[in-house]
């Protein structure tokens, strides 16, 4: 009779613990970002998580201003970034430079204002 009863306790998995199923992997993505203020300034180096983003270039709109609508540099391992260039205008891409070039040439078109760089 004690067989019966554990085989149906077997098989309808009464007494069974908790399953150990492997936990989700999650892969957490270190972003840094360059705020208005350091647009424009060399040298600028960012450390992006093991990653180190360095700029070598700004483009600006004209000589001598502040201005910036695009950027060039050099990094230690792949990142990607996005652009804001005011409220409804931005880019995403993972090249080692970038130029707006509606900005560029359209005086009111706003300029860059935050650049955020993550790992890939």
């Amino acid at each position: 009779m004690s067989r019966i009863i554990l085989t149906a306790v077997t098989l309808l998995g009464f007494g069974a613990g908790p399953r150990n199923e492997p936990a989700p992997v999650v892969h957490q993505v270190s972003c840094t970002a360059v705020s208005a203020h350091d647009i424009g300034k060399l040298p600028l180096t960012l450390t992006v998580g093991n990653t180190q983003v360095e700029f070598t270039e700004w483009a600006s709109r004209e000589l001598g201003t502040t201005e910036s609508v695009g950027f060039r540099i050099t990094s230690s391992g792949p990142v990607t970034w996005v652009t804001e260039s005011g409220p409804n205008r931005a880019f995403t891409g993972s090249s080692a430079d970038f130029l707006d070039e509606l900005a560029l040439v359209k005086p009111n078109a706003p300029t860059l204002s935050r650049i955020t760089f993550c790992e890939k």
